[in-house]
């Protein structure tokens, strides 16, 4: 789609159209990369329940990009994703809870990701590793060294 014809849709509220046009400034894609602008447009989407709009916003507070970083804006745009069965989202959830030494939320996000699978082998091996010290350790769990070796094992 053109960008003139992305524009005139996002304007009139298209919540596609707002998340397409927050990826073309996010990118630089037939325009100058430009963060706030991809904030705003990824915004308007995600206020309209657009699961990858939200995703995406949840990375901008995450990142800093556009906006300044924020962890837990970043977890509540990502969890309205995750509740949505955005695996992602689900998977950096459980990193925002981590962080926070919440690790009975991280496990359970974490969790959730692992049974819905990440198609990103570099992110699918870090979910498996964050998960096998978790059973490793008992963080937010009972320790479980049987299940750390079933997800060692585990192939994407």
């Amino acid at each position: 789609m053109e960008f003139k014809e992305l524009l005139e849709k996002a304007t009139k509220g298209d919540a596609n159209a707002q998340k397409e046009l927050g990826y073309y400034f996010e990118h630089g894609q037939d325009v100058e990369q430009d963060y706030k602008e991809a904030f705003k447009w990824y915004k308007k989407a995600a206020l309209q329940e657009h699961i990858i709009a939200q995703f995406n916003l949840g990375l901008c507070y995450f990142n800093g990009r556009g906006v300044k970083e924020n962890l837990g804006e970043a977890a509540n745009w990502f969890k309205k994703a995750a509740l949505q069965g955005d695996a992602y989202a689900q998977f950096l959830l459980g990193v925002c809870y981590e962080v926070r030494q919440n690790y009975k939320e991280a496990f359970n996000w974490y969790t959730k990701a692992f049974k819905l699978g990440l198609s990103d082998s570099k992110a699918f091996k870090e979910l498996k590793d964050k998960l096998i010290e978790i059973y490793i350790n008992g963080f937010g769990c009972k320790r479980n060294y049987d299940k750390a070796m079933e997800i060692f094992q585990t192939t994407n």
